[in-house]
């Protein structure tokens, strides 16, 4: 894929991208082959993280999936599988991982719920009260920066788009609490750490979300942002899985022959794979 123009590469989930053995070993032969590269994790294997980190340049970046500002909230979100992995041993790993390349930006992701809202037929647990907590944290910690985005709805057919299930009266309470404990979090800012808005939250708080709900049938960026799974290329990171989505099987790009089969046309008669505003994730 290298060979054919790919710039950059985000290793990422569904799933934790850490547990692969060699992770860090990947993460360097990426960078050999001179590309940006981004890594998305829960923070549950800090020690992999900052030997990748050693292979990262000025703009490569991790995220953490983070989502909460203390320990209790924070479990009963995430349920980790292992006890010992809480939010403080996330964040503890932070300033070492700094300490082994300054480069490497980390940053504190912080995904937005509000009752009423649900995510796959999970549980939802409101964590608005906590985003002032999580701007102190990920400041305490040496974060680079703290984005938050508002959680999105998956449709049926795979869509990830906004859906505040809830009257509009409703919602504004929920936008004016959600502005107020973010703007209380900006105070926080300076030159140690930055905070990011999504697009996505402006759009809510501007009350204009339902325009974004309505996909064209075809997105342009598909070309752009493909995903590859264990599973096959798929046309969009938020239809990683879905059949229809499906542009290439295992062998996506393991030799010539291989890489020439999904120029065949397929990924660009296929329906909407993104919103308008998914830039912003």
């Amino acid at each position: 894929m290298a060979e054919r123009g790919l710039r950059s590469v985000i290793l990422i989930g569904a799933g934790e991208p850490t547990v692969y053995p060699h992770f860090a070993d990947f993460v360097g032969f990426l960078k050999q082959l001179e590309l940006q590269v981004a890594i998305v994790s829960n923070g549950s294997r800090g020690e992999m993280l900052a030997d990748a980190a050693a292979h990262l340049s000025e703009r490569d970046w991790i995220r953490l999936s983070l989502d909460s500002g203390s320990n209790e909230l924070f479990l009963t979100m995430h349920r980790p599988a292992d006890p010992k992995h809480d939010l403080d041993s996330s964040c503890e790993w932070v300033p070492r991982i700094k300490q082994r390349n300054p480069e490497a930006r980390v940053g504190f992701s912080y995904i937005i719920f509000w009752s009423g809202v649900s995510r796959d037929d999970e549980k939802i647990h409101e964590n608005i009260h906590e985003i002032v907590m999580a701007a102190e944290r990920a400041k305490q910690y040496q974060f680079d920066f703290i984005a938050f985005k508002p959680v999105l709805e998956r449709r049926p057919e795979g869509a990830e788009v906004m859906d505040p299930a809830k009257s509009d009266a409703a919602m504004e309470s929920v936008v004016s609490r959600i502005r107020a404990e973010v703007d209380k979090a900006k105070k926080l800012v300076d030159e140690t750490i930055h905070l990011y808005e999504s697009v996505d939250l402006r759009v809510l708080e501007g009350g204009t979300w339902r325009e974004f709900t309505r996909q064209p049938r075809t997105c342009h960026m598909q070309a752009l942002r493909q995903v590859l799974t264990p599973t096959g290329l798929y046309n969009c990171p938020a239809h990683r899985g879905v059949e229809k989505a499906k542009i290439s099987g295992l062998g996506a790009f393991r030799d010539p022959e291989n890489a020439a089969r999904p120029a065949s046309g397929r990924f660009t008669s296929s329906t909407t794979s993104m919103r308008a505003t998914s830039v912003a994730r």
